[in-house]
């Protein structure tokens, strides 16, 4: 899945306001989406970054290292269950399998919005 198209989803996450996030590849931390969000007042931090966790999944075969900011409050804790360095299987437990078909799939309802 191409990147513009994982971050276009993410800006259209409800509660979104600035999406700073990319993709990098370096020797120090290898492949990884990094990078910040900020949201209203009004949305759930934690299903923010469950939702954007599930957008990011059906990309690059990354770590995921994002955080979300609500007024001027930092959630950086990946949500339950997934590591800080994610691993395929609680990825795969959390969001399923990885789509193959190069066609965004949305996260409906991931676990921290029900």
């Amino acid at each position: 899945m191409p990147d513009d198209v994982l971050l276009g989803a993410i800006e259209d996450v409800p509660g979104v306001t600035d999406v700073d996030v990319s993709y990098e590849d370096d020797v120090t931390n290898g492949e990884q989406y990094s990078g910040r969000l900020e949201v209203d007042d009004s949305a759930n931090p934690a299903c923010v970054l469950d939702r954007v966790y599930a957008i990011l999944w059906q990309g690059r075969d990354a770590v995921i290292g994002v955080s979300v900011v609500q007024g001027g409050e930092v959630t950086a804790e990946p949500p339950p269950g997934i590591s800080f360095f994610q691993k395929t299987d609680e990825m795969q437990d959390r969001y399923g399998p990885r789509p193959t078909e190069g066609v965004l799939v949305e996260p409906e309802a991931p676990p921290a919005c029900r």
